[in-house]
């Protein structure tokens, strides 16, 4: 069985995990940076209270939204 680097390996890896980028054993491959959504989930209240199961599901959905929302523009989510 022959030895196999590092880099070599780490190749092999990358494109088994599905990574389109191409990969050249000699140079080392940049790290993807996802763009980031800072979500305030006090910002997306309508009411200043919340009182009722309607007024709980209306905050839950918009927070659900921007969440999905997020997620489906590849972001990453810093929830404040």
């Amino acid at each position: 069985m022959r030895e196999r680097t590092v880099s070599q390996h780490m190749s092999q890896v990358i494109l088994a995990q599905g990574n389109q980028r191409t990969v050249d054993a000699a140079k080392p491959i940049a790290p993807v940076v996802r763009k980031q959504r800072v979500v305030k989930p006090a910002d997306l209240m309508t009411k200043s209270h919340l009182e009722t199961a309607e007024d709980v599901t209306e905050f839950l959905n918009a927070l659900k939204e921007q969440l999905n929302s997020a997620i489906s523009n590849n972001e990453r989510i810093q929830i404040r």
